[in-house]
């Protein structure tokens, strides 16, 4: 059930970040100018490329750092969303530093950055997920 849930967010976090990824990068069809991107092109590329990322990295390093929330105590609500966002964030820097090395021979903010807004997308779904899962779960009870 968990990896489904994961696999859910993956997918959702991958429409979400196409989304915001077209909107702030497209640019209007201008005759003079053929090679600016539109909205449809930006988002198809960045939905199958992120697509595949989430699903290699993403996956898997939600699955571990959820394995490590579980060990960890906190003694407020507040403290844990942090430590989340946080270890997602993180997730996100290193799997980008990881693909930008792969991809460039060295860190790169061109991959950096859109890597960390992407992990912050996923765990925003993954709680939103969870939240809807567990509302789901009052209604079946009344």
């Amino acid at each position: 059930m968990i990896v489904l849930k994961k696999l859910g967010a993956a997918i959702l976090s991958s429409f979400l970040f196409s989304i915001i990824w077209a909107v702030l990068y497209a640019q209007p069809e201008q005759p003079d100018y053929p090679e600016a991107w539109t909205f449809d092109e930006i988002f198809i590329i960045v939905l199958v490329v992120s697509g595949i990322i989430f699903l290699i990295g993403g996956i898997p390093s939600a699955l571990l750092i959820d394995g490590l929330m579980k060990n960890i105590k906190f003694s407020k609500r507040i403290y844990k969303v942090m430590v989340h966002s946080l270890f997602y964030l993180l997730a996100g820097f290193l799997l980008g530093s990881l693909l930008s090395l792969l991809l460039a021979q060295e860190i790169d903010s061109f991959i950096l950055y859109p890597s960390v807004v992407a992990a912050l997308c996923f765990y925003l779904v993954s709680i939103g997920i969870d939240q809807v899962i567990e509302w789901s779960k009052e209604d079946q009870k009344q």
